[in-house]
């Protein structure tokens, strides 16, 4: 299968998503425990689909590598695949499992246009553990090479899925959404949320009232409509156990090189069911009904096969770009990271952005920095006093060390980490930006700090 497999039908989602294609984008979205279940679950459903040996999978990939793009010229990926057992679309919905996915169902569902797609998948894939989106849209503009306006209007949709709020910057941002979207006639809700949730803390109920020119009783009544509301979006996803995580790639270092190898533990190696192709082979006499399942089977059989292929050679062909542009960071730390954004991965490897973008969300690397998110590589840079840019993630590694250094007693306040990574790194950064990052790295504040 070529690599432009993924490059040529990413203009095309908007115009027509067959089953096939949903499946195939479905597959390199995916990080490798999730490819897991789906191979799992494939070859539960499709009889045609079977585990191989070492040498059968040997000859198949000589065969995919030579065949397959010759079949996508000849409009193989346009073919409906013959599913007598319900739709492929109705049976990914129906095994669709956490905050992410079913974020991304909405998403496929409800918007169209493939820009806003990748927007909406960075932004979903991006999301924390609470289901809150903590990167600013500026940023996240710069990354994606977008329009702010074009962020903020894929986010408003987003958070007006199911849950309501996913995608808010904080708590009290999920419910301020909630409330202006589920209780728009009743405006002291959300006046409610925006000034006075301490004061409700400790309920302080006489001040909340007199604040907002109502009764006690009135404030009451804004409170128990807050208590249906959901502060965190991610609740009740399965988010709360300890979440084990699986690399997708591993990076390495051998002598003076750095090796890259996609993560394939634990995946079955697949094939078509010798059983399956005899009976095509010899169908002559048998009931049409009958022949046009086993086809359909085995066709399905096929494309899954070529669509983990496929998902494993991408992986590895962006991951080996992001260590060619990285090499200062594997080799000598976080510290050292350069800016980068999707487009310049995409260039490298002669992809389009809304690739390298499904690729990296949601999928680690185990690299001689330890685990790393590949979507944490990319981010716009920081403007620095000598002309040059550092990459955020750089930035927050200045921070950590600084304050891993710093003196218990007299710990370094947000202004004056700013004026350090100034005159030290040559980094331009505002203080509400440091306080930002420091929060993001669970650093509490310096009075807190202070021992």
């Amino acid at each position: 299968m070529k690599l432009e497999l993924s490059h040529r039908i990413a203009p095309a989602l908007h115009q027509r998503m067959t089953p096939q294609l949903f499946q195939f984008m479905q597959i390199l979205a995916q990080p490798s425990l999730e490819l897991r279940h789906e191979v799992a679950e494939a070859l539960t459903d499709n009889p045609a689909l079977e585990e191989e040996s070492d040498e059968d999978a040997a000859r198949l990939l000589d065969h995919l590598d030579g065949g397959f793009g010759r079949d996508l010229a000849r409009g193989a990926l346009e073919r409906e695949v013959d599913d007598p057992d319900g739709s492929i679309l109705d049976r990914i919905a129906s095994g669709a499992t956490g905050l992410a996915e079913h974020l991304r169902q909405q998403l496929r569902e409800e918007v169209d246009d493939e820009k806003a797609i990748v927007i909406g998948e960075w932004i979903i894939g991006n999301l924390d553990a609470d289901g809150y989106l903590r990167e600013e849209i500026s940023w996240i503009a710069s990354s994606l090479d977008v329009t702010p306006g074009e962020i903020a209007d894929v986010l408003q949709r987003i958070q007006e899925f199911d849950p309501i709020g996913a995608g808010a910057a904080d708590a009290r941002d999920c419910l301020l959404i909630q409330a202006r979207i589920r209780f728009p006639d009743r405006p002291g809700l959300a006046r409610l949320i925006e000034g006075h949730l301490a004061d409700l803390k400790e309920r302080r109920y006489p001040a909340i009232a007199r604040a907002l020119g109502v009764s006690v009783d009135d404030v009451r009544d804004e409170e128990k409509v807050l208590v249906s509301l959901n502060p965190r979006p991610a609740r009740g996803f399965g988010r709360d156990a300890p979440v084990h995580i699986m690399p997708d790639v591993r990076i390495f270092k051998v002598g003076g090189d750095l090796l890259v190898r996609v993560n394939d533990d634990g995946l079955p190696k697949l094939r078509v069911s010798a059983h399956f192709r005899r009976i095509l082979r010899e169908a002559r006499g048998a009931r049409s009904e009958e022949v046009a399942y086993v086809r359909g089977r085995v066709a399905a059989a096929k494309w899954f096969i070529r669509c983990v292929y496929e998902r494993q050679r991408t992986i590895l062909k962006v991951s080996e770009a992001i260590v060619e542009r990285q090499r200062d960071f594997f080799e000598r730390g976080r510290q050292y990271l350069r800016p980068m954004i999707l487009r310049d991965v995409a260039e490298d490897i002669g992809m389009c952005e809304s690739t390298v973008s499904r690729v990296t969300s949601g999928k680690y690397a185990e690299t001689p920095q330890g685990f790393v998110e590949l979507k944490h590589f990319f981010g716009a840079g920081i403007r620095g006093a000598n002309g040059t840019e550092v990459a955020p993630e750089a930035a927050k590694e200045m921070i950590r060390r600084m304050v891993a250094l710093e003196d218990p007693a007299r710990p370094l306040s947000d202004q004056q980490i700013t004026a350090r990574l100034r005159s030290e790194h040559a980094v331009v950064i505002a203080r509400r930006t440091v306080a930002k990052y420091r929060d993001v790295l669970g650093i509490a504040g310096s009075s807190v700090r202070r021992q």
